[in-house]
């Protein structure tokens, strides 16, 4: 491991190599790319959680269609924009004290990686809300994993409250050079 490695190969260390091929490929893009693929995305269950998703700038609604992945990536930061059919949703991300942050509009999270098999998976550790740290008790449930199969990247992604119920959920695949 170098600083020159990608945010992922720099946190997850010697586990990166148990990741499936395709999770490494797509970890290790660098500069500006953009990935087709095909996403099914499943909306807020409460009008409260419409109301989070609508603030946190996350998908709502359901729906299955083609889906658009740009990237701009160096050892330092990457830039995630995901053009789903009815928003876009941009984050950034950087490493501090050896979590991963990702930054969602006024949301950062903090997350652990693990590599679990050959697959990834991200634990949320904290988050704030506004720069205002979200209370323990509050924390949201969060999957967040990446797979590779059949030459394709696989995520899923879900986020729920308690009291708010779902957020968003969307999962998919992405076709990765």
């Amino acid at each position: 491991m170098t600083t020159h490695d990608s945010l992922y190969v720099q946190l997850l260390e010697d586990d990166y190599d148990r990741l499936d091929p395709v999770v490494q490929r797509f970890h290790t893009l660098r500069g500006h790319t953009i990935l087709h693929g095909r996403c099914l995305i499943d909306g807020p269950t409460s009008i409260l959680g419409r109301c989070l998703a609508w603030f946190a700038g996350v998908p709502s609604g359901r729906t299955e269609e083609e889906f658009t992945f740009e990237l701009l990536a160096n050892e330092h930061e990457e830039q995630w924009t995901r053009y789903f059919p009815t928003t876009t949703m941009c984050s950034r991300m950087h490493i501090h004290d050896g979590e991963l942050v990702e930054r969602l509009g006024p949301v950062t999270f903090h997350f652990h990686l693990h590599a679990v098999g050959d697959a990834l998976e991200m634990e949320l550790a904290s988050m704030t809300v506004l720069g205002v740290p979200w209370p323990r008790r509050l924390k949201p449930d969060i999957l967040a994993r990446e797979t590779g199969e059949d030459g394709l990247f696989h995520f899923e992604v879900s986020a729920s409250l308690p009291m708010f119920g779902r957020v968003t959920a969307y999962k998919g695949t992405l076709v990765v050079p």
